[in-house]
């Protein structure tokens, strides 16, 4: 199986969920400190795309070598999201997804690192050049609720936590029972 795959195919249905749908994108909105921004907020996935050309996934592996600070240097985000809110601010959302057999690296920083990357970027303005200008941003571990006691320690670190179960239960079909089964 190719490198990713798995977290591949539990991000896909997150992001196409961002893409589609005003009210999960205010459900995702509204479990972190950028709540106040949630009404009507735009995914700026044309822009993000007209960034990275390249890339098949214009929201997927954020990283930049440029800036060597804790969060950046060897650090990626796995789905990166840039939106407006009404009032024209701009904001992100990092997000870590750790598929069901994923576990969290052994040198304890993974988790630690996504708020320093993320306010590196946002304030900063350190990121990787392909990336949409923004001033704000929420971090987010998105994972099964299985795996919520082996990353208790980690937790802590992300704005948000949501899991693909809670995802299933408030959005039905989002993620398929086999899926989830995997």
């Amino acid at each position: 199986m190719k490198y990713g795959a798995k977290e591949l195919a539990f991000s896909l249905p997150f992001v196409e969920g961002l893409e589609s749908s005003i009210e999960f994108r205010q459900w995702v909105f509204m479990k972190t400190p950028l709540a106040y921004l949630a009404s009507n907020c735009e995914l700026l996935s044309e822009e993000m795309k007209a960034k990275r050309p390249n890339s098949e996934y214009y929201w997927r592996s954020f990283y930049t070598e440029k800036c060597r600070c804790p969060g950046c240097s060897g650090q990626e985000t796995d789905i990166l999201s840039i939106f407006q809110s009404n009032c024209k601010s701009r904001f992100s959302l990092h997000i870590e997804v750790k598929q069901p057999t994923d576990t969290f690296k052994q040198d304890g920083k993974q988790a630690e690192n996504y708020a320093i990357r993320a306010a590196c970027w946002a304030e900063q303005k350190k990121g990787p050049k392909s990336l949409v200008d923004h001033d704000r941003f929420a971090t987010a571990l998105l994972c099964s609720s299985h795996k919520l006691v082996d990353f208790e320690s980690h937790l802590g670190y992300f704005d948000t936590i949501m899991t693909f179960e809670e995802i299933e239960v408030n959005f039905p079909g989002m993620y398929s029972k086999e899926l989830l089964a995997a």
